[in-house]
């Protein structure tokens, strides 16, 4: 009987994520991934059975992570949120620690994910977020009117989530935290009285 190694294993890994990073998941091929990480093919397939199973292993828990990690920022934001901009922007710097905290972790995933899922069953990450993240908002800003509205709700997340990546893949990591707090105060700061 045969053991997987976990030092192949990770070869695979390694290169598939470098694979689907340069050229995406529908242009990844297991044969690419094979040659790249230096694991013959048959070998590879005892690894990993087809090249979905290897893409949820590169971004799975990733996607996962994100979805906890909205929670979790509407619970801690939700009560800030529902009284007053002003306590939620004083909130802001933890929100932004567990995104750089997700970036840290994560950043190849999600840029995987939000550029280069087509073809997989992750496709539509991008717009799963932003259905979430306007849905939260409609919920969280109970007493602003045009937040209610689906496409005020859904402009502003894409417009957060575009700021939010560019932040995440153009400035330096000693920087982000502070570039991610002025996003969110451009966006939240006095919006109840901006959006009346």
């Amino acid at each position: 009987m045969q053991y997987k190694k976990e030092e192949v294993n990770n070869r695979i890994i390694s290169a598939a994520t470098n694979a689907f990073q340069k050229c995406g998941y529908r242009q990844t091929s297991m044969m690419q991934v094979s040659l790249d990480s230096r694991v013959p093919i048959g070998n590879l397939y005892r690894y990993f059975p087809s090249k979905e199973f290897l893409f949820e292993e590169v971004v799975g828990n990733a996607c996962k992570r994100c979805f906890e990690l909205i929670d979790e920022i509407y619970e801690v934001s939700v009560d800030k949120l529902k009284n007053s901009s002003e306590k939620f922007i004083a909130s802001t710097g933890d929100i932004a620690d567990m995104l750089i905290e997700y970036i840290n972790e994560y950043s190849t995933q999600m840029f995987i994910l939000l550029r280069n899922s087509q073809g997989s069953k992750y496709e539509s990450f991008r717009e799963n977020v932003i259905d979430r993240v306007s849905e939260l908002i409609r919920k969280g800003f109970f007493g602003v009117q045009a937040m209610n509205e689906p496409l005020m709700s859904e402009i502003m997340t894409k417009s957060l989530m575009e700021g939010f990546i560019s932040i995440a893949s153009m400035i330096p990591k000693d920087q982000q935290k502070k570039q991610m707090e002025k996003l969110m105060n451009f966006f939240f700061y006095k919006i109840e009285e901006r959006m009346s």
